[in-house]
């Protein structure tokens, strides 16, 4: 009989320790989940950048552990959580052999950019991926080149396309026009239909909606572009006159995110700077903090009207998601490492980075906002 029970025991404790061992090792994913999150990705040496709505993320692979001296090469990558797989991203010509993502929609199309040599960074192709294969690369002729920027789930890109000027051993971009481009009506320049000089786009909803920005009178400010119409991003001050936003970001509902321009100048500042929503027919919403918290920029918004926000709170920063006038901060993995939420999709999924910035190492996950 004693045997009987020592022999049962033994197999319950086979059974449930590699359980155990599951729970322990994904102790912070189950605290996290808890708290309304689920983490699905926390790769090292990966800068995870931009989501779309099944959580299948772009990003940077560093190499492990950083050093500002390291010769070698960064790696642009994709991960799925569906295959929980980090891959990287090739290019279909090896005399571009750079390979970098900017946008990803939801049938899992990337667009970015290929790039011949690093010393010649500026010198680019637009490239479509499929998940990690690449699909085709457009470019323009002469000294023209293109830079991406977003890709809407009907594989309509924007972005904008420039010359480069060289002064010494420094390249800047110059005579910048934001372009439209599909599989069906190719490079379309969007300088004639904007009425601006020098103009960039930054996103395209999944409606056709495109914000970005122009120069007039030396400063950038910013659009939004539908249906042949152009309709400069401003807030009318108690005087009467314009105080320019930059626009950040555009929900498929057709609802801006604005940040002050100040922001683009006093990135460090723990002031309260003005964020909010912007639409055509409704014009500009404050978001507003709370007593206990100063709201400093705001990265994204989705489909609910959420907002992804950067604030400070007793004179620490930290993220936070605002939904309906309340602030709710999202996880901080440890709090000895660096913390950079990057972007924030239609439906909640978040990508962003840790760091150890003694050691530069860094560390990429992608949560899922569950309620």
């Amino acid at each position: 009989m004693r045997n009987s029970k020592k022999k049962l025991k033994l197999k319950l404790i086979l059974l449930f320790t590699p359980l155990l061992i599951v729970i322990a090792t994904q102790y912070q994913s189950l605290i996290d989940w808890y708290n309304g999150y689920i983490v699905y990705c926390y790769e090292p040496g990966f800068s995870a950048q931009i989501s779309n709505d099944k959580g299948q993320t772009i990003g940077i692979i560093y190499p492990t552990p950083i050093s500002l001296s390291s010769n070698r090469e960064q790696q642009a990558a994709f991960y799925n959580p569906a295959t929980s797989s980090l891959r990287t991203l090739t290019s279909p010509d090896k005399d571009w052999p750079i390979c970098r993502p900017e946008a990803i929609n939801l049938k899992g199309i990337i667009v970015g950019t290929i790039v011949k040599k690093p010393e010649q960074s500026f010198v680019t192709q637009a490239i479509l991926w499929e998940d990690e294969i690449p699909m085709e690369t457009f470019s323009l002729q002469g000294n023209r080149y293109l830079q991406p920027r977003d890709i809407n789930n009907s594989n309509e890109v924007v972005g904008f396309s420039y010359k480069v000027k060289t002064i010494g051993q420094v390249s800047m971009y110059i005579e910048q026009e934001a372009f439209y481009w599909s599989k069906t009506k190719g490079i379309i320049s969007l300088k004639e239909q904007l009425g601006f000089k020098v103009t960039t786009a930054k996103e395209i909803n999944n409606s056709g909606m495109v914000i970005g920005d122009y120069v007039d009178k030396n400063q950038w400010k910013s659009y939004y572009f539908y249906k042949g119409k152009v309709h400069p991003i401003d807030i009318p001050n108690k005087k009467g006159t314009k105080f320019p936003v930059m626009a950040r970001n555009i929900n498929n509902r057709g609802e801006v995110l604005v940040q002050e321009v100040s922001y683009e100048t006093s990135i460090l500042s723990d002031e309260d700077n003005l964020v909010g929503i912007w639409t055509p027919k409704q014009g500009f919403r404050k978001i507003n903090g709370t007593k206990d918290i100063t709201i400093v920029i705001g990265l994204g918004i989705d489909d609910q009207s959420r907002l992804l926000i950067e604030g400070v709170e007793n004179s620490t920063r930290y993220f936070y998601i605002y939904d309906s006038g309340k602030l709710r901060k999202l996880p901080e993995f440890n709090s000895i490492l660096s913390l950079q939420y990057h972007s924030f999709t239609e439906n909640g999924w978040l990508a962003g980075t840790t760091g150890d910035m003694i050691m530069m190492d860094l560390r990429g996950f992608v949560l899922k906002l569950i309620r």
